[in-house]
């Protein structure tokens, strides 16, 4: 981009903004990578509830149009590790605010979590711009990114795929362009 007299310098303010919002979410990115990689399992009591009520009370400024809905089933008190599960939770909620699909007027995310006596299971459900079939093998790859149009660090889907493998537990996606993506994890309790 030229500068001249004729830039408006608010335009600039607002690269500079977007820039450093980017670098933030990417070293966010990093310690938790770091974090996942290096720390031991923490057992604590968890309210998965309140956890992803905090969460989503971070990320609503992101997207207003979004409509939230939480299910929590037979999860009163569960005993796991809280960081791994709000890395997690926040990884798999932020994308689908990241990748709502702006030409949907009704735009939504659905977050359900329900316990067995031996299982946790969270899905994530949205009704964004969806991910290609072809690409759901890939998109728990290191810095991969499916939508080269929306800025990330490509780490999000990674950290998820490592957290949820200290928990013992699984992930899968399923997902089509233009319907949505639903993340389905299942953890041991």
């Amino acid at each position: 981009m030229r500068i001249d007299e004729e830039t408006d310098p608010k335009q600039y303010l607002d690269m500079i903004e977007s820039s450093l919002y980017r670098l933030d979410h990417f070293i966010d990115d990093v310690l938790s990578y770091s974090r996942n990689a290096r720390m031991e399992l923490e057992l604590k009591k968890v309210n998965l509830e309140k956890m992803v009520n905090e969460i989503l009370d971070s990320l609503r400024f992101q997207n207003e149009n979004l409509k939230t809905i939480i299910t929590v089933s037979n999860c009163v008190d569960i005993v796991s590790d809280p960081t791994r599960l709000v890395v997690i939770f926040n990884n798999l909620i932020s994308n689908a605010y990241r990748y709502a699909d702006p030409e949907k007027e009704e735009q939504w995310v659905k977050v359900h979590i329900e316990c067995s006596d031996r299982n946790i299971m969270i899905r994530v459900e949205d009704n964004g711009i969806g991910i290609d079939p072809e690409q759901h093998e890939k998109i728990f790859g290191m810095f991969y990114r499916a939508n080269s149009e929306i800025k990330g660090s490509g780490l999000g889907l990674y950290i998820v795929a490592e957290a949820v493998e200290k928990l013992k537990g699984k992930v899968k996606v399923d997902s089509n362009p233009g319907i949505g993506t639903t993340f389905t994890v299942t953890l041991p309790k």
